[in-house]
């Protein structure tokens, strides 16, 4: 729970996620499964590691999130595991996309509401995605991410303990 508020915290107030706070919890998540089960505890936690920084690599490489975010689900994974890592994921997908949804309501204008409204119904009826229009400045508009994969990992948490 540190760690997801830590990294949240830091990138709500800097859009950056440091490495100090992935990176001591990758070690902590790996040394703790190492020293609870052994061998095979770092293999699982290995496992959740590469899981959770797989699962974000391409939004990254596409340019849609920063390497502190994949970094820090990596370390989820690390620390709770493979499927925990999955799990923070999904949750983490939606709530991601309600967050942008809402930031988008706040910063575009009216009127380019109803042009993105207009482009997405024709993007609809065309099946032609490029044919949405997002003003360049709503673009630019950088969502921290590390609040939805923290809030991601509570659901998880909360289903893991339902």
């Amino acid at each position: 729970m540190a760690v997801i508020v830590i990294a949240a915290v830091f990138d709500y107030r800097s859009k950056k996620v440091p490495n100090i706070v992935t990176f001591s919890a990758i070690a902590a998540g790996l040394a703790m499964a190492f020293m609870e089960n052994g061998f095979i505890g770092l293999l699982v936690s290995t496992a959740g590691l590469f899981i959770g920084m797989a699962l974000l690599y391409l939004p990254y490489a596409a340019g849609g999130m920063g390497a502190g975010d994949v970094k820090l689900l990596g370390a989820i994974g690390a620390i709770k595991g493979p499927w925990f890592a999955f799990m923070t994921f999904l949750a983490m997908a939606i709530i991601g996309g309600v967050m942008a949804v809402i930031r988008m309501a706040f910063v575009m204008k009216k009127v380019d509401m109803r042009i993105l409204g207009e482009s997405v119904r024709t993007a609809y009826y065309t099946r032609r995605w490029s044919a949405l229009e997002i003003p360049d400045y709503a673009r630019k508009e950088k969502l921290p991410y590390a609040i939805a994969i923290s809030a991601g990992a509570v659901v998880s948490l909360l289903l893991e303990m339902r």
